[in-house]
């Protein structure tokens, strides 16, 4: 039982070294500067090289919330190891797994965005210095137990090693396989179509409402419209879109934009104001319109001109994506079959039509 018990003693060896004061609160600081440096990354007031970088995601992040995520956690471990020196381990191959991920994001600045962003490297910086402490405190430790002829013990400091290494690989994977780009128009694209989608947005079913304001078709097809959205709602998503036949529908766009994004639930009443204000002016003035729908009690709150040409985009690639030539015209879409239908004209479009093109798809 004694000989059981010294080897444990000699094998434990390696989780009972102590890291020198001076390495501990050394390191403190450059495991606590990472945590700073983020905080001032989130703040966005970097160079032109760091804009560049905040194109970039990291499973769909951004990097200062993983920063805030892993600098603390990291800087914790650092701490505990004072108390308990197993964690000395466990914060050398945490800090070896971040250097992993931080050598491809070096490499993403150097030969895809072409800058330097110089608080990431100063994040990098930071972590390789509190490596190379962890690495200094492992190896006196070593040298201490080099005079304990135990291969055993040795062996274990060889397969933290081996662990160390191993994990900085895999940190250099994660980063290469969940870091892309993003896509800052896709992306405003699709937080416009949640705002000026109407009905289920559980349903599978899109339904186009493609339309011209000064379409004499679409106006007679409006009445269907309206009579049949709230049965739409229920079984689909609906979205109306303006297909700009003749060019006065563009004057009328940024109006019927701003009452689907802020008014929604009257809506189909804004709808039908534009449609009689159509009849009268090809462009109408923001004066004609706040008089116009001042009876519903709803004021005119204009949309910033990025919204308006994300919008006009967005329509332009639906037009093309469904092939549009004509007004109205309505498409629905399965998107999980991926099957499709297309009505046209006053004659096609009928309530009775979309709802059956809908169960149809389903």
């Amino acid at each position: 039982m004694n000989t059981l018990q010294q080897s444990l003693s000699e094998d434990s060896l390696i989780f009972r070294i102590k890291q020198p004061p001076s390495l501990f609160w050394l390191n403190i600081v450059f495991l606590l500067a990472p945590i700073i440096l983020t905080y001032i990354a989130s703040l966005h007031i970097c160079s032109e090289a760091c804009t560049a970088g905040q194109n970039y995601r990291l499973f769909g992040l951004a990097f200062e919330i993983w920063g805030f995520i892993l600098c603390p956690f990291f800087l914790l471990l650092h701490i505990t190891s004072r108390r308990i020196p197993a964690f000395i381990w466990l914060t050398t191959i945490a800090v070896a797994g971040a250097l992993g991920a931080e050598a491809w994001f070096i490499y993403v600045q150097k030969y895809y965005i072409g800058h330097w962003c110089p608080v990431c490297l100063a994040i990098a910086a930071c972590l390789i210095i509190a490596f190379v402490i962890q690495v200094i405190t492992i190896a006196i430790g070593h040298d201490k137990l080099s005079k304990i002829e135990k291969e055993g013990v040795k062996m274990k400091y060889y397969l933290g090693s081996l662990t160390t290494f191993t994990v900085a690989v895999l940190g250099f994977f994660i980063a290469f396989v969940g870091l892309s780009k993003v896509d800052k128009l896709e992306a405003a694209q699709d937080e416009l179509k949640e705002k000026i989608t109407f009905g289920n947005t559980k349903s599978p079913i899109e339904v186009y409402l493609f339309t011209d304001w000064q379409c004499p078709s679409c106006r007679k097809i409006e009445p269907v419209i309206e009579k049949a959205t709230t049965s739409i709602n229920k079984k689909a998503r609906l979205v109306f879109v303006d297909f700009p036949i003749h060019p006065e529908t563009m004057n009328f766009t940024p109006y019927n934009l701003a009452f689907m994004v802020n008014n929604k639930d009257k809506y189909l009443k804004l709808r039908h104001i534009l449609t009689t204000l159509s009849e009268q002016t090809g462009a109408p003035t923001e004066e004609q319109v706040a008089k116009a729908i001042q009876p519903l009690g709803v004021k005119y709150q204009q949309l910033n001109y990025a919204d308006v040409a994300v919008a006009f985009k967005y329509y332009k690639d639906l037009a093309k994506q469904f092939n549009i030539n004509s007004t109205p015209t309505v498409v629905l879409i399965n998107l999980d079959t991926k099957k499709g239908k297309k009505l046209k004209g006053g004659v096609e479009i009928t309530e009775a039509n979309i709802l059956n093109a809908i169960d149809a798809l389903k």
